[in-house]
């Protein structure tokens, strides 16, 4: 079995801006990124420190945030302890914040 990686791009990001699941639950939010992002929803909820999977992971717990979703529901979803899913939503939102306010986003 040979595991296809790729690291999230601008486009995925973008992508998961759009996940619109019919039922707003962290499985769904799972499911939606691991088809828009090429990483499986096993290795979402996985061990895996590698960085373009904490990408996407972070993106889901970021998300299910916004979608009124408590840090204990997340983590369990995610196995992961809900102060993980707390730092995960900060980063992934300071990430956001320093994208949109970069030098290349502003009008000339």
């Amino acid at each position: 079995m040979t595991a296809h990686f790729h690291f999230v791009t601008a486009q995925d990001v973008d992508a998961a801006q759009e996940i619109h699941a019919p039922r707003a639950t962290v499985k769904a939010i799972v499911q939606e990124l691991a088809a828009a992002t090429g990483v499986t929803a096993d290795q979402i909820t996985g061990k895996s420190r590698k960085a373009e999977i904490v990408r996407v992971r972070q993106i889901v717990c970021f998300i299910a945030r916004q979608k009124g979703m408590t840090y204990q529901q997340i983590g369990r979803v995610l196995n992961r302890d809900h102060t993980t899913i707390v730092a995960a939503v900060k980063r992934e939102a300071a990430r956001r914040h320093s994208t949109i306010h970069s030098p290349s986003c502003s009008e000339s």
